[in-house]
């Protein structure tokens, strides 16, 4: 029997933690984009192959598990992203003054609330933190 890379035992525990936080996604990745089931990782796939597969995934855009990792609302490719962005300025560019802007649907997640979180003091406070603690000078 093959002597174990020592550090795939860390990245299986790794993977673990990573499956069971998008197992939706992972699962339609793997049927769609290697044709079978997560299930199989173990058995029909070696660890370490999952290991690189989830890799790989988590650097393609289009994936349901890289969207996800990318706060998308939609799997969503780099080309799709790009398109949508320029049609809404290109729309926008040309209407009239003082119209609307035209939102056209969009794969970034809705934005949340403007309101900071947290208050004027707590921020000044953290501030004078981040000054006295950096290791470089943070002053204009």
């Amino acid at each position: 029997m093959e002597a174990a890379d020592a550090g795939v035992a860390g990245k299986i525990a790794t993977l673990a933690a990573t499956v069971k936080t998008y197992r939706a996604e992972l699962a339609f990745d793997f049927r769609h984009e290697f044709g079978v089931p997560l299930s199989d990782i173990g058995e029909g796939i070696p660890w370490p192959e999952a290991i690189d597969l989830i890799d790989e995934l988590g650097n393609h855009p289009g994936s349901h598990y890289w969207s996800s990792l990318n706060g998308m609302a939609s799997p969503t490719t780099y080309g799709e992203i790009a398109s949508i962005l320029h049609a809404t300025r290109m729309i926008n560019l040309y209407r009239p003054d003082g119209a609307e802007p035209v939102q056209l649907p969009s794969p970034f997640p809705e934005r949340g609330s403007p309101e900071a979180d947290v208050t004027p003091e707590e921020r000044d406070e953290l501030v004078e933190y981040a000054r006295a603690t950096a290791p470089f000078s943070l002053d204009d």
